[in-house]
């Protein structure tokens, strides 16, 4: 749990990115998303693979590592914190990249997408709304 969130902080300084996308964080912190019960731990992955995200190649290192899937299950969790941050991720995974945005299409992202637009939560419609425009432009 704590070194998810720690890798999350450090994904400001671009040397400590890329050793972490060298040194395999990516897979480890997918494979937190799949196998781990606890939702904090959870939302300590999804808020470094969000951050990561920021950066073209670590995004298509996530893509690449299987990790969309993994991502869009958790879509449908009731924790609103949880989604927003699997949800920023995707949005940044996406952000002008053609072929990462047609790869969240092609795993089935867009009814889970359209649902949570109109979702209860203000905030979770938002940050939907704003993958659905990334993905709108491919």
């Amino acid at each position: 749990m704590y070194a998810a969130y720690t890798l999350s902080s450090l994904t400001s300084i671009e040397e400590a990115l890329e050793q972490m996308c060298v040194l395999g964080a990516i897979p480890a912190l997918i494979n937190i998303l799949s196998t781990c019960p606890l939702l904090v731990c959870k939302k300590g992955a999804m808020r470094a693979l969000g951050r990561l995200a920021r950066n073209d190649q670590a995004a298509a290192d996530i893509v690449a590592a299987n990790g969309l899937v993994p991502i869009i299950s958790l879509l449908n969790r009731p924790d609103s914190s949880l989604v927003r941050r699997c949800l920023i991720a995707l949005y940044f995974i996406g952000a002008d990249k053609d072929a990462l945005q047609q790869a969240i299409g092609a795993v089935g992202a867009l009814p889970g997408l359209l649902t949570l637009a109109c979702s209860d939560s203000p905030d979770v419609q938002a940050e939907a709304t704003d993958v659905l425009k990334v993905l709108c432009r491919y």
